[in-house]
């Protein structure tokens, strides 16, 4: 090890967090010509993980003290996609082609997974996070195009048998006449 990048390790020691602390440890001992089962001792770490790091600083050098990792799964849709995802949802679906007013996320997700010229299989709980997270609102507004079918709906389940069925907004009971 290079004079330079011992000093090197010993400032990135003494101010980062306690990974790259046992790492810089490993590197350091490791080229001061202690045993790996010595060195797995002094660190509280498996004899193999020692070997791991010092393969990995051979390999990489100092960038084997910051290791990119990262956690999970690796992303299914880009940033493109979300981005098309929520212009897809913003747009009404009649203007798409859609023979309906107002989107849900069954009929979003199979829009997006049929779309000829870009197609985004995708399931219901990402767009959700995406409607929700970019504040997109699918309930029609009462000047909308799709207020009156609604109205309509609800006048229709409160009939019964045909019969309109008076829904009160104050549920006590009426005085006598």
């Amino acid at each position: 090890m290079v004079r330079v990048q011992a000093a090197h390790c010993l400032r990135r020691a003494r101010r980062d967090d306690s990974m790259r602390v046992r790492r810089v440890l490993i590197i350091m001992a490791s080229a001061s010509g202690t045993p790996v089962p010595a060195i797995a001792r002094l660190v509280a770490a498996h004899e193999d993980t020692v070997r791991d790091v010092i393969h990995t600083f051979n390999e990489m050098g100092l960038r084997a003290l910051d290791p990119q990792w990262a956690g999970g799964r690796t992303r299914r849709i880009s940033d493109g996609d979300e981005a098309f995802i929520v212009a897809t949802a913003t747009t009404r679906p009649g203007n798409l082609g859609r023979p309906f007013t107002c989107w849900c996320l069954r009929k979003l997700a199979d829009y997006l997974a049929n779309h000829a010229e870009r197609r985004v299989v995708i399931g219901r709980e990402r767009p959700r996070q995406l409607v929700r997270d970019n504040r997109v609102s699918w309930v029609p507004t009462p000047h909308g195009p799709g207020y009156r079918q609604l109205r309509s709906r609800r006048r229709a389940a409160r009939t019964i048998g045909g019969i309109a069925v008076s829904v009160r907004a104050d549920p006590s009971p009426s005085p006598p006449r």
